[in-house]
Parts: C-alpha cells; sequence; structure tokens
C-alpha cells in the first residue's frame, strides 16, 4: 500500500491527537445536575391531566368506543322502516288482482290472532261504502 503522504498530502499533515475533553469531575457531578433540572421543572396540573389522558391504554380504549359508535351508526342508517298503509296495501290487491288466491288470504285473515276481525269501525267503514255505492246485498252475495 503506498504511503499516506502521497495519497492525501492534506490529511497527514494533521497532527494525531484529541481534540475533545470532558470537564473535570463531569461524571461525578453529573446525576446530581440532572436531579435538579428535575426538581426545577414544576408540573402542572394541565400536563398531569395530559399525561393520563394519552396513556396507550386509554386511548386503546376510547378508540374501540369510537369505533364502535361509527360502526353502529353506519350500519343503523341504512335501516329503514316501511310501514305500509291500509289504502296502500288495498291499492295494491286492487291493482294485482291475479296475483294472489282469495281464498288464502281469507284464510290468513281469519286464522291470524293478531287479526280482529270484529272491530266495529271498520264494518261501519264498510256498510258506508256500500250504502255510498248503491251496492245490495243480493249483489253482494252473487260475488261472493
Amino acid at each position: 500500500m503506498e504511503d499516506l503522504s502521497k495519497i492525501a498530502p492534506n490529511l497527514s499533515k494533521i497532527k494525531k491527537e484529541n481534540n475533545f475533553n470532558v470537564p473535570d469531575n463531569y461524571f461525578d457531578d453529573f446525576p446530581s445536575i440532572v436531579q435538579e433540572r428535575i426538581s426545577k421543572k414544576s408540573s402542572t396540573f394541565i400536563s398531569k391531566f395530559l399525561f393520563l389522558i394519552l396513556k396507550p391504554q386509554f386511548i386503546a380504549a376510547f378508540s374501540i368506543v369510537v369505533i364502535f359508535f361509527v360502526s353502529y351508526s353506519i350500519f343503523n342508517s341504512h335501516k329503514e322502516t316501511n310501514i305500509l298503509s291500509s289504502n296502500d296495501v288495498a291499492e295494491y290487491f286492487e291493482q294485482n288482482q291475479t296475483d294472489y288466491d282469495e281464498n288464502l288470504l281469507i284464510d290468513v285473515i281469519v286464522n291470524d290472532p293478531n287479526i280482529d276481525i270484529s272491530n266495529n269501525s271498520d264494518n261501519d267503514v264498510i256498510i258506508d261504502y256500500l250504502i255510498d255505492n248503491d251496492i245490495d246485498y243480493s249483489t253482494l252475495v252473487n260475488a261472493l
């Protein structure tokens, strides 16, 4: 290998000495210096509160709660309740008379315990309809 002075003449002119030094008793005094700086720093209520809130356990729990509420609101926003009125049902049956079996519908209405067919207010409406449209009893009997 060639001589260092030939390869890098400026580098070979630098003296080989340690230019860095440590102050006297630095390592003996260092713990006391650090302890003084820590004790001088006053802890405020805000810093304690932020430290308490920003612990990883609380962040994880808070994020789980947020994710739960966001997903719950997203899934429930798509649910729509469609409540049909009796007029809507009647209109559907009028338009689609050939799509259902009348006997099956009558059996379901008669046998369903949730449907009360003895409601007098509905009977009054039916009677009023029959009177308003001049439908007599014999026409009804012949239709059935």
